[in-house]
C-alpha cells in the first residue's frame, strides 16, 4: 500500500491565459463620444432624441458586459473540469482512508484499554492501597509516547510523594485534640493536597471559635432576660396613693348639696369639674343637658 501510494504522480499542465483586446483603443473613443453627452441638457422636443442616445450607450454597455461573462466562462471552463476530476479521485482516497482510520484507532483503543489495564494492576499490586488509581491518574500515560517505565517511574514517585504527605501531617497531632489528624487525615485523601488540608482545618478552627462566640452570646442574652424577669418579679405592687381629701374646720361637717347649673358651656363645665377635683371634693354627675344658644 505504501509503494502504491508513492507511485502515484500527480501532473498537471497548465499553461497561463492571455487576454488581448482593444481596451486603450475603445477607452479613448469612449472618452471622446461620452464628452458630446456629459452635462447636456435635452428640451421637451429634443426628448425622443435623448430616449435614442441612452439606448445606444446601454447597448455599449451591454455587449461589453456580455463579452466579458463569455470570456470568463471560456477561461473557467478548464477549471471546473479539473475540480471536478479532483473531487473524484479525492472521494475514492478518502474512502479507502477512512476504513484504514477505523482500524488504526480501534488498535490504538485497544492498545489504550491494555495499557491503562496493566497500570491498574501494577498500582494495585505496587501503589499505596488507601488512595485510588483515578486520584493520580495521568491520560498521558496511555499515549504511545509513554513508556511502561516512564509511567512506572511517575508511580512511584506520586506513591513516595502521597507517604511524605501523611508523615507530615501526622508531625501536626496534638495529643489534646486527637480529633484534629482524623480530621487532616480525612481531609487530605480528598484532595492528596497538604496545603488544602490545612487550610481546611483553620478554616474549620475559624468557623468553631465563631460558633463558640455565637453560643456564648446568646447564653449572656439568655440569662440577662432571666435576670431582667426575675427583678421585675421580685418587686413590690405599686400602691397607689388616695386621692387628698379636703381638710375639715373644727366646725366643718359633710354634706350633700345639690346643683343645677345652667347655660354652663363646655369649657366652663371641664374648668369647675377640674376645680372640684383639685380640692378634693367628690362629686357624681347625675345628668347632661346640651341647649342651643
Amino acid at each position: 500500500m505504501t509503494e502504491t501510494a508513492k507511485a502515484l504522480e500527480v501532473r498537471v499542465e497548465q499553461k497561463l491565459g492571455l487576454l488581448n483586446w482593444n481596451f486603450e483603443e475603445l477607452n479613448a473613443q469612449l472618452d471622446a463620444q461620452l464628452e458630446k453627452y456629459r452635462g447636456l441638457t435635452f428640451t421637451d422636443d429634443q426628448m425622443p432624441e435623448a430616449k435614442k442616445t441612452r439606448a445606444a450607450l446601454n447597448k455599449v454597455a451591454k455587449e461589453i458586459n456580455d463579452r466579458k461573462i463569455a470570456v470568463k466562462k471560456e477561461f473557467c471552463e478548464p477549471y471546473e473540469r479539473f475540480e471536478a476530476q479532483a473531487k473524484v479521485l479525492i472521494g475514492k482516497i478518502k474512502a479507502v482512508s477512512g476504513e484504514i482510520d477505523a482500524q488504526v484507532k480501534d488498535y490504538e483503543e485497544q492498545a489504550k484499554t491494555e495499557k491503562r489495564r496493566r497500570i491498574e494492576v501494577w498500582w494495585a499490586e505496587n501503589g499505596k492501597h488507601t488512595v485510588e488509581l483515578e486520584k493520580i491518574w495521568k491520560d498521558s500515560w496511555l499515549n504511545t509516547t509513554c513508556s511502561d517505565e516512564k509511567w512506572k517511574r511517575e508511580l512511584e514517585a506520586e506513591k513516595v510523594r502521597i507517604s511524605n504527605d501523611i508523615y507530615t501531617l501526622s508531625l501536626m497531632a496534638d495529643k489534646e485534640r486527637p480529633e484534629k489528624l482524623d480530621f487532616l487525615l480525612r481531609e487530605y485523601m480528598k484532595t492528596l493536597d497538604v496545603r488544602r488540608t490545612t487550610d481546611a482545618w483553620d478554616e474549620s478552627e475559624r468557623a468553631a471559635e465563631q460558633a463558640r462566640i455565637e453560643k456564648e452570646r446568646l447564653k449572656q442574652e439568655r440569662l440577662r432576660r432571666e435576670a431582667e424577669r426575675a427583678e421585675l418579679m421580685a418587686k413590690p405592687a405599686p400602691v397607689e396613693a388616695p386621692e387628698p381629701k379636703a381638710e375639715k374646720g373644727p366646725e366643718d361637717y359633710l354634706y350633700s348639696p345639690t346643683f343645677k347649673l345652667i347655660d354652663l358651656t363646655y369649657s366652663q363645665a371641664m374648668d369647675l369639674t377640674n376645680y372640684m377635683k383639685k380640692n378634693g371634693l367628690r362629686f357624681v354627675s347625675v345628668a347632661k343637658e346640651r341647649r342651643e344658644k
